[in-house]
């Protein structure tokens, strides 16, 4: 009897042992799965956090009209341009993008042996501080006159183009082509246009302005671009637009960009006199 009993306490014993192993094992298991999937979810969202950061767009500098730089974006182009073969001097700052530091598109003037030239030059400045050029965009005023949407003045010709030498940071438009530039304006619908800076000229009966300007659509958002109005002035000195066009920012520059694969200018027609 005694021993039969003996039995049944240590089958008791077992079986307990048993159920306390499976149920901490099946803890164990539980506890680590919600933990795997945790840090799953840590991970993924520290990755679309990254992603986010690195492909997210440029955004317009908005505070441009008198080609005014901030310190912060003035130091990181001359830190990047201080030690290369040309001279260059940023004119204005265009746009910036958030990436793992900041990516700045500037407007320069680039000064070599031969010439002088507008280019539109990235600056990309790391966490650390480290400034580099990673792109450089030449700006072809005759590419942007002759661009695919052919103006249905004849005013403006092939080739000719000046740029303007005189450009600079914080430098006033010329007051007699402001004055041209409003004048012209009258009458226009669908967008405003707040004048940066002459790119350059061409003479014909009188002279052609490229104007780089803020456009800020008549829409619901206000949205806001980069357009370069083509301007004439005639002899009489009566002015007219005679094409508009997006002066367009590459989206998609980084770090990587290379320089070779990218356009200088997208041109599309925008804007639209009300007779």
């Amino acid at each position: 009897m005694k021993r039969t009993i003996s039995i049944i306490v240590a089958a008791c014993l077992i079986c307990a042992f048993g159920l306390t192993t499976a149920c901490s094992s099946s803890s164990t298991e539980t506890t680590t799965a919600a933990e795997t999937t945790a840090a799953e979810a840590t991970t993924a969202a520290a990755e679309e956090t990254t992603q986010a950061a690195v492909t997210g767009g440029y955004t317009l500098n908005t505070d441009m009209q008198a080609c005014t730089i901030p310190e912060d974006a003035q130091t990181a182009f001359d830190n990047a341009t201080k030690s290369m073969q040309y001279e260059y001097e940023a004119i204005a700052l265009l746009a910036t993008q958030v990436v793992s530091g900041t990516n700045y598109q500037f407007l320069a003037k680039v000064t070599n042996a031969s010439n002088t030239y507008l280019a539109v030059i990235t600056v990309y400045a790391d966490l650390d501080g480290n400034c580099s050029v990673t792109d450089e965009d030449d700006v072809e005023l005759a590419d942007i006159a002759d661009s695919e949407d052919e103006p249905e003045a004849s005013e403006v010709l092939e080739g000719g183009w000046t740029i303007n030498s005189d450009v600079a940071a914080g430098a006033k438009i010329d007051e007699d082509v402001q004055k041209a530039f409003d004048s012209a304006m009258e009458g226009l619908v669908g967008a405003s246009y707040e004048p940066i800076v002459v790119l350059g000229s061409q003479v014909v009966s009188g002279t052609n302005y490229e104007v780089l300007c803020k456009e800020t659509l008549a829409d619901a958002n206000g949205t806001e671009m980069l357009a370069v109005v083509i301007l004439n002035v005639d002899l009489d000195g009566n002015s007219s637009i005679l094409k508009i066009v997006e002066f367009d920012l590459d989206d998609d520059a980084n770090v990587d960009t290379d320089s070779d694969d990218s356009d200088d200018m997208d041109a599309d027609d925008v804007g639209e006199v009300d007779d």
